[in-house]
């Protein structure tokens, strides 16, 4: 039952990671020519990333939900950190 909390904790996190990629992506890169990308294309880059670097954070130490929230808390103060630099942009 650990594995599959484990699983779900990871699918949840990718995809907030992807919407903050996508999101970052289209505030920051769009405006220099490149195409838009999607949640799927963000997911995947995330995906490519983990490999390169990797694999971070999630080992089954740390409690579910603090994970959890931790995974939450980054995407959200990457996205507002982004929001505030792309609204002077």
């Amino acid at each position: 039952m650990k594995y599959v909390g484990i699983f779900t904790m990871m699918v949840v996190l990718g995809f907030v990671s992807a919407f903050t990629g996508a999101t970052l992506w289209g505030w920051f890169v769009v405006p220099l020519g490149m195409a838009q990308i999607s949640y799927v294309h963000a997911y995947g880059l995330g995906i490519v990333g983990s490999f390169v670097l990797g694999m971070r954070g999630i080992n089954g130490k740390k409690p579910m939900g603090e994970t959890l929230a931790e995974g939450f808390l980054v995407s959200a103060a990457c996205l507002l950190f982004g929001f505030g630099a792309h609204i002077f942009m």
